[in-house]
């Protein structure tokens, strides 16, 4: 799945960090079987203002988010990865501060 989308999109032009597409390919087989990305998909499912936005609908999202008072949490890969944060897995999910023998005293 990983390699066909990378071809497509270097067939179209697009030079996408393959780290991005094995994010999509993650999430589309989240559930045991292969879901679209849209509206109708994944996209629809996510409690996160900018996950429903950055697929589809952008500003039907971000209009609805703020009508309803929504607020982001940015829990999600996806959200950080868009404002270019850590995103929370792995050594970027915790919060880790040591104090060193000079703090100590």
């Amino acid at each position: 799945m990983i390699r066909e989308a990378s071809k497509t999109l270097q067939e179209q032009g697009l030079d996408v960090d393959l780290r991005h597409l094995i994010l999509v390919a993650d999430i589309m087989t989240f559930y045991g079987k292969v879901m679209p990305i849209g509206r109708y998909g994944i996209a629809g499912r996510k409690k996160s203002v900018l996950s429903r936005a950055l697929f589809e609908e952008t500003i039907k999202h971000l209009i609805r988010a703020s009508i309803r008072g929504e607020v982001e949490d940015f829990s999600g890969i996806f959200e950080n990865v868009m404002i270019g944060k850590v995103a929370p897995v792995g050594t970027g999910m915790i919060e880790l501060v040591v104090k060193t023998k000079k703090e100590e005293k």
